[in-house]
């Protein structure tokens, strides 16, 4: 990208005004001080272009007009139409056509005393397309890329918008798959503490309840974590090796009827899932 940025300003700003000069030379040799003002007067028009728009369509406007008057309007007719392209992609609609019409009139008052002094007819109908094209082509161009930058947000903010429903999405998923089947656990887990000593028969029976519940809950986050491995419901939300260790902890519970293993501390997004 940034060699385009090169070659199209060694484009504009050395080999335009290097152009208009040969050709200006190559016509009338002997007022070349006059061909390297004008090639000067638009090199510097091309390179205020892009920091001071309303100067740049000033400075091109004298030197078209200079060109109008060595009978040559042509030759500047690249340079207007960059200078104009930049600058309507620049400048407000308001100044962009105040400074363009003032410098229609200027350069279109140009023509007519270049047609009084030769007494020929003036032409201003390339003056006034030439502005035209050059500032419909720089709106245009600006509001193509509003409507691109426009388009890229709203397609950011539907992302976003469907991030935040498949975590929500997720988060009610295991609230709905796990919440039950922990409540039972837990509660018969007091049971079967509470009684084993006193009444063991209770206590397996906490303990068959405790195994039942853990092995539902297995299969329902069975099912959750394929659904997320397919990614079918928001599977980057909560990673597949959180949920496989809470697996391995109610596995551990349907093996041994207790907690032998440490239960993993999950991170905030996880216990908010989980929650």
């Amino acid at each position: 990208m940034r060699w385009r940025r090169v070659v199209w300003g060694i484009l504009t700003d050395v080999i335009l005004p290097a152009v208009i000069l040969a050709a200006l030379i190559v016509r009338r040799p002997q007022e070349w001080p006059i061909a390297v003002a004008i090639a000067l007067v638009f090199a510097v028009a091309l390179r205020l272009r892009h920091p001071l728009p309303v100067a740049a369509i000033v400075v091109v406007t004298i030197a078209q007009a200079a060109l109008v008057w060595q009978d040559v309007p042509v030759l500047g007719i690249p340079a207007v139409l960059v200078v104009l392209f930049v600058a309507s992609s620049r400048l407000t609609p308001a100044v962009l056509l105040a400074t363009a019409g003032i410098a229609m009139v200027a350069l279109g008052s140009a023509e007519f005393a270049m047609a009084a002094v030769k007494g020929a007819t003036p032409d201003v109908l390339p003056v006034i397309l030439l502005f035209a094209c050059g500032v419909a082509g720089g709106l245009a161009w600006r509001y193509y890329r509003s409507f691109l930058t426009a388009a890229a947000d709203e397609a950011a903010a539907s992302e976003r918008e469907a991030a935040a429903a498949q975590r929500v999405a997720l988060a009610r998923d295991m609230h709905d798959a796990l919440g039950h089947q922990l409540a039972v656990i837990n509660l018969h887990t007091e049971v079967a503490a509470r009684t084993v000593a006193t009444d063991p028969q209770r206590a397996d029976a906490a303990l068959g309840h405790i195994r039942d519940a853990a092995r539902a809950a297995m299969a329902e986050l069975g099912e959750l974590v394929t659904t997320l491995r397919d990614g079918t419901a928001g599977a980057g939300d909560l990673a597949p090796d959180g949920l496989d260790t809470l697996r391995q902890s109610f596995l551990a519970i349907d093996r041994h009827g207790q907690f032998d293993v440490e239960l993993p501390a999950l991170s905030e997004q996880h216990a908010r899932a989980v929650y």
